[in-house]
């Protein structure tokens, strides 16, 4: 990763810490007694840092915007799940807090609702609003294993209630937003909130969105489909190496899926995916046909940045579809001959592999199958390993670029063996992962 990168990325979260800890500033703190000041800390601290946080979960959650901030939009992902879990926990103390610092003063419960008044009701929005929040953390951690992906897509779109019911529940009652100057950030914020919605629907009805049409596609094994995309109107879609974009088919409206684009024709502008059938969404994509018509965002990602932009030679891992990213970088690396690749390639079985022959067929990249489920296959077999590539790579380790892609569990072993028991530098090891 380059330092260009990294200071975005220290700037960005600098920003959303400053941002959060600001409007604490507009809090009147003359009480009598510690344990008022403490408590009505800790609840404006829910209240207002809260909801900036809240404010920055959905900016960190819209990847056109997000991706202008930092060009690693995984990371920003990453972040906007951490944002949302920290968010809703100081959210939480909003409510205990309140109650206590009521008590303190001797105000009335807050928790005592009567229908028949119209702040029990702005009460009742708060509540709402820290509900859904729970429930769509929840889903997006202990619960994101086993939940559908449509339904957890459906949990997530009721967030957008969420700043209406905050906004509506804070700007009526809240002392320090009717007292001080911060109503009107707080009117902006609601301003700004509003103009993002309006951006969002106008984004899944294809503004600032590629227009494409499948122009053919290629079965490369019984559960993989090449897809071949011409560009039409709308943005144009030229994704660097590793780079992948979210495609969305025009007849089925709803949360699209990431893949990497492993082909681009700058002279025609045609785009190619490889698109492997896990899942509703997947299978949708997968099952396009010639002439139809689909919408396409990015590019996105950084993954192979950083390699590329060094003289060491490069090992590449793949697992399963994993394979999409290199099959641009092994035909740069032929094109390249001052670099030499590897390629090892983790497959189930010798039938069918993506690509195998085009990759095979290069002088300047060594490809080796791995085969786990074929007793038979007379080349490597099990899993790739640290030893399986001691094997084939000449020299010391720490002299590759290494790059992964595939399941989780393989990336994850495998950069812990490379690091600890292989000595390679961390900046020298590069994941994609989708698994969000």
């Amino acid at each position: 990763m380059n330092d260009t990168t990294l200071k975005r990325k220290a700037l960005l979260v600098a920003g959303i810490v400053l941002s959060a800890v600001i409007p604490l500033f507009f809090v009147d703190y003359a009480e009598p007694d510690r344990v008022r000041t403490f408590t009505k800390l800790l609840a404006k601290t829910g209240s207002l840092a809260g909801t900036v946080l809240l404010m920055w979960q959905f900016i960190l959650g819209f990847r056109p915007f997000s991706a202008r901030l930092v060009p690693d939009l995984l990371w920003s992902y990453r972040l906007h799940r951490l944002v949302g879990i920290f968010g809703i926990f100081l959210i939480a103390l909003h409510p205990i807090f309140i109650t206590i610092y009521y008590a303190r003063i001797g105000m009335a419960n807050p928790w005592h609702l009567d229908p028949g008044s119209f702040d029990s009701w702005i009460v009742v929005s708060g509540i709402v609003a820290f509900a859904i929040m729970a429930g769509v953390v929840l889903s997006s951690t202990v619960m994101r294993g086993w939940l559908r992906k449509k339904r957890w897509y459906g949990l997530h779109l009721s967030t957008y209630l969420v700043p209406l019911l905050v906004f509506g529940h804070s700007l009526p009652i809240g002392m320090t937003l009717q007292q001080t100057a911060l109503r009107y950030i707080w009117f902006a914020m609601a301003a700004g909130f509003g103009l993002f919605v309006i951006i969002r629907i106008a984004g899944a009805f294809g503004w600032r969105r590629g227009h494409y049409r499948v122009s053919s596609t290629r079965s490369l094994s019984p559960d993989v489909t090449e897809i071949m995309l011409d560009y039409e109107k709308g943005r144009l879609i030229q994704p660097g190496m590793g780079q992948f974009v979210y495609i969305n088919p025009g007849r089925h409206f709803g949360g699209s899926r990431p893949f990497t684009a492993m082909h681009f024709d700058p002279d025609n502008n045609r785009l190619g995916l490889a698109i492997k059938g896990q899942g509703e969404r997947s299978e949708n994509i997968r099952n396009i046909v010639p002439e139809e018509q689909v919408m396409v965002d990015g590019p996105y990602g950084v993954f192979l940045d950083a390699a590329v932009q060094t003289d060491r030679d490069m090992v590449m891992i793949a697992g399963g579809i994993g394979i999409t990213p290199f099959v641009r970088l092994a035909d740069y690396l032929q094109r390249h001959e001052r670099r030499r690749g590897w390629l090892f390639y983790g497959h189930t079985t010798r039938v069918d592999i993506p690509y195998k022959e085009e990759l095979e067929s290069l002088d300047n990249v060594t490809v080796v199958p791995v085969i786990s489920d074929d007793h038979a296959y007379p080349g490597e077999k099990g899993y790739i390993t640290l030893e399986l590539m001691e094997r084939y790579l000449p020299g010391a380790l720490d002299s590759y670029e290494f790059l992964l892609c595939g399941p989780p569990e393989m990336i994850r072993t495998l950069e812990i063996a490379l690091h600890d028991e292989g000595g390679v530098p961390a900046e020298q090891i590069h994941h994609e992962l989708f698994q969000l």
